[in-house]
């Protein structure tokens, strides 16, 4: 059954090789843009050599505490699960790599389309985004098919293990990066007196674009990706878990184990009907909303064609008990809502955040009043955004619950993720139209080109708000339904979560209190990462002859590699508490602790990951609106209230709300690789 997912996942990469010799045979005969792309190369190079010794040092700091731990405590060692999580490591880093090496090249030659038409530019532009997340999205597949048939379903959590913790560096580490070097640019030039603000010859500029590659389009995939295979994860454990149990047939339960293959395999078939439907609308010149139509033409494809597979299946579970009485289970209904939900609570998102809309406009309105007034609408907005969005959640969970009990919590993430592809593609469009956009202005292009990135930015800007508010809602739902998987995987009576108890009480608070703690250490270092950008700039500006007279050259290597230190220094606290924390608990206090300490980071966690989002995006795009010419633009008071805010906002959407997905996602599938080695 594995093998469908496999081949259509071989077949996408030789398309993704393809599709890259077809767009960098473009050529742009200017000499800045091609020096522009090579500094971000460069510190792209410098950052991914740091981040790659950082994962590895991880996978043998896990294997020897957990070999200790279970020779200490005489538990059963797998070497297949350490197997698999190396594996799931592996991939997640080298798809990272990867997509981290050719988002670069492609800059040079989409602003070279861009000279000749902007239809050209627009085209290339998205096949390149497509071939970006296709790329990442091939290789977790064919990672967790080769765990799967190598070395047997048990082995999956390990898998999970290594997926998650290599996003933690991905995202967490891209997100510390990204917001210093963006926040540290700001600053810089009001700090130091002869430093240009957004220039070529500033290294914090250069930093700036490379942050957006690390932290917006390869962090942001790996925290998607980490969802993706968790939901996965969860529908395995689950059909196991109910087969154990006793309450299925081992028939059902390989029906139950090829539904989420076969559901994988469709939304890659539906990936390629989208992406070829996209690039006819813009051959027709319909631009205005490609990404959009794009994630609905997904949408309706991947409903019609898993009731269809749900139905020819013959997949129906009789007399469960879901502690308010015995029914069947329906998985597509489950399935149903996680798809409308996905696409609902990403427009949700895009309209609190969006400038397009009133909420956004209204804060930019008022920042003249100052950045006090500003942050305070923001964060009104994010605290009533976010109520909504567990509302959302809510009815999700109730709904997939009442046709489906816990397994159509992981039906519903399936359902989420069936658009992965879909909204990979328009975040990664969205982030690298604006890093075209922005390279093009550096390098002071002709207006033409000016002209064409500016049109691309703006369409990317219609749906690259649906990101944060999508990975959320999937982190959540993945999370939740992992979460159950490690009840029933305790051989804990569901009830039993309804019992006072000590350990159960005591895991809880120190849960629902780790969130809060490791969010400190990660601000606490990101205000590090922006003074050592604001000190080495300035140091480039008085030691570098010639600088300033743009005769001499930016060392965006020395730079990029002291942020990248300092990102990966600040992550040895944050990830002993999110690594060893439930491994500690578990071997010393037992799978009652552990639960509760589960349950309650993932109480704290998801309650926080959308408000910060929000109030990020939000103060972001009121920042773009004004800068567009609004309220007096750039030059204007309003702008440096607006400026002062969005630097807050900016620590908000990049480092922690992503950070707290991460944080949820790895405690619980931690905790799941725990239990059961405690269990044999």
């Amino acid at each position: 059954m594995i093998i469908l997912p496999v081949a259509l996942s071989l077949i996408i990469l030789v398309f993704c090789v393809i599709q890259y010799f077809s767009i960098t045979k473009t050529t742009l005969e200017n000499s800045e843009v091609n020096e522009l792309a090579e500094f971000v190369s460069e510190g792209i190079f410098t950052y991914s050599k740091r981040v790659l010794s950082s994962i590895l040092q991880i996978v043998f700091y896990v294997t020897v505490v957990l070999l200790l731990f279970s020779f200490l405590f005489h538990k059963h060692f797998s070497w297949l699960q350490i197997a698999a999580f190396f594996i799931g490591c592996t991939v997640m880093a080298s798809g990272a790599y990867i997509s981290l090496s050719i988002a670069p090249r492609f800059v040079r030659h989409i602003i070279g389309s861009s000279q000749s038409s902007f239809s050209e530019g627009l085209q290339l532009l998205f096949t390149a985004s497509t071939t970006i997340g296709f790329v990442v999205i091939s290789f977790v597949i064919l990672g967790l098919a080769a765990s799967y048939y190598f070395l047997g379903i048990d082995s999956i959590t390990g898998f999970g293990l290594g997926v998650g913790l290599a996003s933690f560096f991905l995202r967490i580490g891209g997100g510390l990066y990204k917001a210093g070097a963006d926040v540290g640019a700001d600053i810089v030039s009001k700090v130091e007196e002869k430093v240009p603000d957004f220039d070529s010859r500033n290294p914090a500029s250069i930093m700036d674009i490379t942050g957006d590659f690390i932290g917006d389009i390869t962090g942001f995939s790996a925290d998607i990706l980490g969802s993706f295979a968790f939901a996965i994860i969860s529908c395995f454990l689950f059909s196991y878990s109910l087969m154990y149990s006793g309450y299925i047939s081992k028939l059902m339960a390989f029906k139950l184990l090829q539904l989420p293959v076969y559901l994988v395999a469709l939304s890659l078939v539906i990936k390629f009907v989208s992406f070829f439907y996209v690039r006819l609308r813009i051959k027709m010149k319909y631009v205005d909303n490609i990404l959009l139509e794009g994630i609905y033409i997904a949408v309706i494809l991947c409903a019609v064609s898993a009731f269809f597979v749900i139905k020819n299946m013959d997949i129906y579970i009789g007399s469960i008990n879901f502690l308010g009485g015995e029914r069947g289970v329906y998985p597509f209904p489950a399935y149903l809502a996680g798809l409308l939900g996905a696409v609902f609570i990403g427009f949700v998102a895009e309209y609190i955040t969006s400038a397009t809309f009133f909420p956004a406009k209204k804060i930019a309105e008022e920042a003249e009043y100052g950045p006090v007034i500003t942050l305070f609408n923001g964060m009104a907005l994010g605290l009533k955004s976010n109520g909504f969005f567990l509302l959302c959640i809510s009815v999700i969970t109730v709904i997939s619950f009442y046709f489906a009990g816990f397994y159509g919590i992981a039906m519903a993430a399936m359902g989420m993720l069936s658009v992965t592809g879909q909204i990979l593609a328009a975040n990664i469009f969205g982030q690298l139209s604006a890093d075209v956009f922005k390279i093009s202005k550096l390098a002071k292009s002709d207006e033409r080109i000016i002209k064409n990135t500016s049109k691309m930015e703006s369409i990317g800007n219609t749906a690259s708000a649906i990101g944060n508010g999508f990975a959320t809602g999937v982190t959540v739902l993945s999370t939740f339904s992992l979460f159950f998987s490690l009840v029933i995987i305790s051989g804990q009576d569901l009830s039993y979560l309804l019992m006072i108890d000590l350990k159960l009480v005591a895991g809880i608070i120190i849960g629902v209190s780790t969130p809060f703690v490791f969010s400190g250490f990660l601000l606490r270092g990101l205000s590090k990462i922006i003074l050592t950008t604001i000190h080495e700039v300035g140091r480039q500006f008085r030691e570098i002859p010639y600088l300033y007279e743009k005769k001499g050259r930016p060392d965006v290597i020395k730079a990029t590699d002291h942020n990248s230190c300092i990102a990966m220094n600040v992550l040895i606290i944050p990830g002993i508490i999110m690594v060893f924390s439930p491994i500690l608990i578990g071997y010393f206090f037992g799978s009652k602790m552990l639960l509760g300490f589960a349950f309650g980071a993932f109480l704290a966690g998801f309650n926080q990951g959308f408000y910060w989002s929000n109030l990020g995006d939000s103060l972001h795009n009121a920042k773009h609106y004004i800068e567009n010419g609004h309220f007096g633009g750039r030059d204007s008071v309003t702008f440096q209230h607006i400026l002062i805010a969005d630097n807050v906002g900016d620590a908000y959407k990049d480092l922690l709300s992503p950070s707290i997905n991460i944080l949820i996602k790895s405690i619980t599938i931690i905790s799941i690789l725990v239990i059961l080695l405690l269990n044999r």
